[in-house]
């Protein structure tokens, strides 16, 4: 076989064909993943698109950064026939849905160009032809992980919401085994696995200040930890985000601003705003659900693998931080996060057999920033002056009340 047969058969396998000598640089490119497969292979010190010029090595050749690129689109598209999709030409084709390739460089290429003539060069360089879902009978990783965390909530919230994690398959639940179904009793599992794989810990030491509000009657002082923290099992008698009636945790903000935006206020009588003031009594672990990190490239060799899991955690954030109208039903729709923050509390560990301490998680109002959530009740929290003795004290610390205010209004 010649040298340049082998070449064009090769190419052929990435669905592109490219015998041009052209050179392109990283700054072409808005793709980290891209420039960095560019300053890795640079062996040319000029690029053929922008002018660039540089005494090292600035570019690489287009026909190997093409190859990369086609390598990333194809671990998530297929061709139709070798994913089976059935042909009918009585019906139009496909009985599926596919994709042209100018689809496909419209949607994942194109926009990572920042050159028009290497946006045609490379437009013109791919096969015309006709592209698909890759492994075609299943959903998405990242849709699966979203449509189970659906059937989760959906179980709990109005079928199964005490015992879920005991039910059994029955044949018809196991939707005729598809491989997308994650048993209902596994699903927080996959969860904690996800959150593992992409490690949220945030960590916040004695200097950090969480804000806390309380909204009350004129003739209530709050000004110590017991009126200021969290109020008695007994007292607590409607539903929060994560937490149900008769289950108190911490509640409160790391700016003072969304402390007040959060809390509500009843406008028909006089009440007093207290603004309380709290740091940790020792380093705190989080799970962090206000930083997720950005969902990988595509063309990432390294981190694609992660796409999946950060794309479903995106939108795992959206759905459990939504705001709620408070139609009566909040104590139903709150069931699935008060279950994950559950399991969280209780039952995860990270690779390291440690626990989070709470979870942080983007607010829902407007011009709100971060709340958080800690496991503790009124007896995990101190006064400014109190000091922790074991034998006094048998309830494990949390957070010390530094400074406290109050608004009349």
């Amino acid at each position: 076989m010649g040298f340049v047969k082998e070449i064009y058969m090769t190419q052929g396998k990435y669905g592109y064909h490219y015998m041009g000598d052209d050179y392109v640089c990283p700054d072409c490119f808005d793709d980290y993943a891209v420039k960095r497969f560019i300053r890795d292979n640079a062996d040319e010190t000029k690029c053929s698109y922008c002018g660039s010029q540089s005494r090292r090595p600035n570019s690489a050749f287009l026909g190997d950064v093409i190859k990369f690129v086609m390598q990333g689109i194809l671990t998530e598209y297929g061709d139709p026939d070798r994913e089976g999709i059935p042909y009918e030409s009585a019906e139009g084709g496909y009985q599926g849905e596919v994709y042209s390739t100018s689809e496909v460089f419209d949607d994942e290429i194109a926009p990572i160009i920042r050159n028009d003539r290497l946006l045609e060069d490379i437009q013109n360089a791919l096969d015309n032809k006709l592209w698909c879902q890759r492994d075609f009978y299943t959903l998405p990783p990242h849709k699966a992980l979203i449509f189970n965390w659906e059937q989760f909530s959906n179980q709990v919230k109005h079928h199964t919401r005490y015992v879920f994690f005991r039910l059994r398959d029955e044949p018809s639940d196991r939707l005729y085994d598809d491989p997308d179904y994650i048993p209902i009793p596994k699903m927080l599992d996959r969860l904690a696995h996800v959150v593992s794989e992409t490690r949220l810990l945030r960590m916040l030491n004695e200097s950090q200040t969480i804000w806390r509000v309380r909204v009350h009657d004129p003739d209530i002082i709050c000004a110590d930890a017991d009126s200021c923290g969290p109020p008695p099992a007994e007292e607590l008698k409607t539903s929060s985000r994560m937490s149900p009636a008769g289950i108190p945790m911490f509640y409160g903000a790391v700016d003072e601003r969304t402390a007040l935006i959060e809390t509500p206020r009843r406008t028909n009588r006089v009440q007093v705003t207290t603004i309380s003031q709290w740091q940790p009594v020792r380093t705190l672990r989080f799970l962090n659900l206000t930083a997720l990190p950005p969902i990988p490239s595509i063309f990432d060799p390294h981190k694609r693998k992660n796409r999946p899991n950060v794309r479903f955690l995106w939108s795992f954030v959206r759905g459990v931080t939504r705001p709620l109208r408070k139609q009566g039903l909040e104590h139903v729709d709150y069931v699935p996060t008060q279950v994950f923050t559950e399991y969280i509390r209780h039952l995860y560990k990270d690779r390291h057999g440690d626990a989070f301490e709470g979870i942080l998680y983007p607010s829902s109002k407007k011009g709100g920033k971060t709340n958080c959530v800690i496991f503790c009740d009124r007896f995990g929290c101190l006064d400014d002056k109190e000091t922790e003795q074991k034998e006094t004290y048998p309830h494990q610390k949390y957070l010390r009340l530094v400074g406290h205010r109050d608004i009349y209004a």
